[in-house]
């Protein structure tokens, strides 16, 4: 296949973010649009299975897929979560078939009810049958569309979309287990997504206490009890990763990685840099490149 004609089929990103923490293990293998709009035939993609989960979400035209002997039709803003093992195959049914699709890997490390809550969704799941995305679910699909291909950082974003999408489903899925879902676990991913995709804004915990519509001193205290930090932690650590991510994978100035990290400047990212990873920037940029 030509280079050309490969790039029309997909467009592909390799994210491997991932969310590790005592709620949920969520990495994200890769991400992809796949898009026939630009071919003059249909696709026809042979069974196979895969070690993790893959989910499919349909952007536009339909395509018949088939999981366990089972035959469904998904349509514009249906979607299909194919857990691992299962053997699958699918073929575009219009011409103008795009999808997004996202493979990853799924573990639960403790009884905090967000694992309890997708879990019980997942074992439904045993019958697989496609759903219709809601307005929530869509929102966060729209999301990780428009990181694809933006900064590098904005992987955490796309992993932070997913896990509340999964989230999203399991409501759908298994209304019945909805109490497991406590009000501080949803804030708390709230809190998470707020602050990976405002970094770059020099956020505060004021500003996500403004947010999420309660005080500060509040917001603390049930993120302390989560996850014994404080959110300024949190914000600190999402600097940490976005400025590792740019120091691994781009050429940009320390002005550009603290402008991008949400510092005022490079010194005070240089700062906060060397007191956390015990090194400064240009020498953890060096220490990738030995």
């Amino acid at each position: 296949m030509k280079k050309n004609e490969s790039e029309e089929k997909f467009q592909e990103k390799t994210y491997k973010g991932s969310i590790l923490s005592d709620l949920i293990n969520l990495s994200i293998i890769w991400v992809r649009v796949a898009d026939n709009s630009f071919s003059k035939r249909k696709w026809n993609m042979k069974e196979h299975y895969h070690a993790f989960f893959e989910l499919h979400y349909v952007l536009e035209g339909n395509a018949g897929f088939q999981v366990d002997n089972e035959s469904f039709v998904l349509d514009k803003g249906n979607y299909l979560l194919i857990p691992p093992k299962h053997p699958h195959e699918f073929q575009s049914l219009s011409y103008d078939y795009r999808e997004f699709v996202v493979g990853f890997y799924l573990d639960f490390p403790s009884l905090h009810p967000d694992g309890q809550y997708i879990q019980s969704a997942l074992k439904e799941m045993e019958v697989i049958k496609p759903l219709t995305a809601g307005i929530h679910s869509q929102s966060y699909i729209q999301n990780c569309l428009g990181y694809i291909g933006a900064q590098p950082y904005f992987s955490s974003a796309v992993v932070m979309n997913i896990y509340l999408f999964l989230l999203e489903m399991a409501r759908q899925i298994a209304p019945q287990t909805e109490e497991l879902l406590s009000d501080s676990g949803q804030l708390i991913g709230e809190v998470k997504y707020y602050i990976t995709s405002n970094i770059s804004e020099g956020i505060t915990t004021e500003a996500v206490a403004a947010h999420v519509n309660i005080s500060t001193r509040h917001l603390n205290r049930l993120v302390q009890e989560e996850l014994q930090k404080s959110v300024s932690d949190l914000i600190m650590e999402e600097k940490m990763n976005c400025i590792r991510k740019l120091l691994s994978s781009t050429n940009m100035t320390l002005d550009q990685v603290a402008d991008l990290a949400g510092f005022t400047n490079a010194y005070n990212m240089s700062r906060s840099f060397k007191k956390q990873e015990g090194m400064s920037p240009g020498e953890y940029r060096r220490s990738l490149r030995k």
